[in-house]
């Protein structure tokens, strides 16, 4: 139903590792890992612009740093919530103005991450599909043709891979650069996931089996072979 394939990547070895970060913190006082929520603060978040009458915002592509990726549609919508007014006795469970209209209420300020030059998110825990990249990971995504075109399939996520060499990256005009420029060979692909792991084991965010286990599925990959 979605324009591009669906988001692989899985959060379950993050949680694993926050799970015992929590469990320190209660039963130890030890610190949990700092938050990586983006912020505007410090220029990570960027804040979508409600559309008057209506439960959409958008973010502008350039806010964002969305790049132009041929073939993928980017309208920069994102659902957004009104402030309803239901009435003056709606703190005693009573509604008395039913149903509100949504004219002249405030909204609900909504912020997303900002993005790298792939379109991956710069803030927030970035895992090895993300901060070792063979594609585009979002966390929404639009319908295709005959399911409502370019409308939400947020559920799904989307994926939009690298070309695998910078002579397919420069024919198809894409402004990401190719599997093969990043890592340059299978070797280096797989020691940018080590990297990238030992530093999440590090700071708290991986347990080392399931590091062991990004390393060992990037050695068995396709990647560069």
């Amino acid at each position: 139903m979605c324009q591009q394939f669906q988001n692989p990547t899985n959060a379950d070895p993050l949680l694993r590792a926050l799970f015992l970060a929590l469990d320190d913190w209660v039963t130890k006082g030890i610190e949990p890992p700092k938050s990586a929520i983006p912020k505007r603060s410090d220029g990570t978040a960027v804040v979508a612009i409600p559309q008057v009458g209506s439960q959409t915002g958008v973010v502008s592509q350039t806010a964002l740093g969305w790049p132009s990726i041929p073939g993928v549609t980017y309208t920069g919508l994102i659902t957004t919530r009104y402030q309803l007014d239901f009435g003056t006795s709606y703190s005693q469970g009573i509604l008395t103005n039913y149903p509100p209209t949504l004219s002249d209420r405030p909204v609900y300020v909504n912020f997303v991450s900002k993005v790298d030059l792939d379109g991956n998110e710069v803030a927030g825990i970035r895992l090895p599909p993300v901060a070792v990249p063979i594609a585009t990971t979002t966390g929404w995504a639009l319908r295709s043709a005959g399911y409502g075109e370019n409308e939400g399939c947020e559920g799904s996520g989307q994926s939009i891979p690298f070309k695998a060499t910078k002579a397919e990256r420069i024919a198809a005009n894409d402004p990401r650069l190719s599997v093969e420029e990043r890592y340059q060979t299978h070797d280096g692909y797989v020691t940018a996931v080590k990297n990238s792991v030992n530093e999440l084991v590090k700071q708290r965010l991986l347990l080392p089996d399931d590091a062991q286990d990004y390393i060992k599925n990037a050695e068995a990959s396709n990647v560069l072979k």
